[in-house]
């Protein structure tokens, strides 16, 4: 610096003190020139804010009023359900019992007797031991069961007919001869001799003294709703079965009933 140039005070080529007067920043120095160049542009931006504010809102515009946000929907408050129907009653062991008498009847009352029930309907009438009796088909009682040339048929018979035929068809119920509580049927017309099944069919025979013959001249007589049939007793499943005119040992029976004889 030319010395013509020096301040007064200031000497050249020495170190010269700071100013009095002058504060010594302790901070490092900052330029001034970026100060100023940062707060114009705040200023700026400040400027063009307003501007765009003016633009937007246009002339007249007041404050803007801040939006008040819609409320729920609020539901209708929904009432108790109200029932119409009659209040409940009490429970039963709440409820006072109160007893009531009814009126009397004013009808008259008409004493009933008890009808006596007529007779219990017999049971059809089993061979009886001891009695001589006929045999007729339960259905069919103008047919007796009759031994004709030694062998059972069932034929015709009335009181018009022969001696012969009406002393053919009478037997006499005998106690059964292999087992009592069953019968065996002896020919009124010829005593002694009895009917019995031989080859499966019936015949009428007299004792042989064996004891094939008891069993084949005994039938156990099983009561039936319109009269018995008559069941073999050394054949359980077989009975006297009308074949034909004949009378035959079968799994068939023929129900019989016992009638006056002739």
């Amino acid at each position: 610096m030319p010395e013509d140039e020096v301040p007064a005070g200031v000497r050249a080529g020495r170190r010269n003190p700071p100013y009095q007067g002058s504060r010594r920043s302790d901070g490092p120095l900052i330029p001034r020139g970026p100060l100023l160049a940062l707060a114009g542009a705040v200023t700026l931006t400040l400027i063009g804010y307003a501007v765009v504010l003016g633009m937007v809102r246009g002339p007249g515009d007041d404050d803007p009023v801040p939006a008040v946000a819609e409320p729920y929907p609020t539901l209708p408050r929904v009432s108790p359900p109200v029932s119409v129907g009659p209040a409940p009653s009490r429970s039963p062991e709440s409820a006072p019992y109160t007893p009531t008498r009814r009126p009397a009847s004013s009808r008259p009352v008409t004493a009933t007797t008890a009808t006596s029930a007529g007779p219990a309907p017999s049971l059809p009438v089993l061979p009886v031991v001891g009695t001589t009796v006929g045999l007729s088909p339960a259905g069919d009682p103008t047919r007796r069961v009759r031994h004709r040339d030694a062998v059972a048929r069932l034929d015709t018979i009335s009181a018009t007919s022969s001696t012969t035929d009406r002393s053919d068809s009478r037997f006499v119920v005998r106690a059964g001869r292999s087992d009592p509580a069953c019968v065996s049927f002896e020919a009124a017309g010829v005593p002694g001799t009895f009917l019995r099944h031989q080859s499966f069919v019936i015949r009428l025979a007299a004792p042989d003294g064996s004891a094939l013959f008891q069993q084949d001249a005994t039938f156990c007589p099983v009561a039936q709703a319109t009269g018995f049939v008559l069941r073999s007793t050394n054949y359980p499943s077989l009975h006297m079965h009308v074949s034909g005119d004949e009378l035959r040992l079968e799994e068939a029976a023929t129900v019989f009933r016992t009638v006056a004889p002739l």
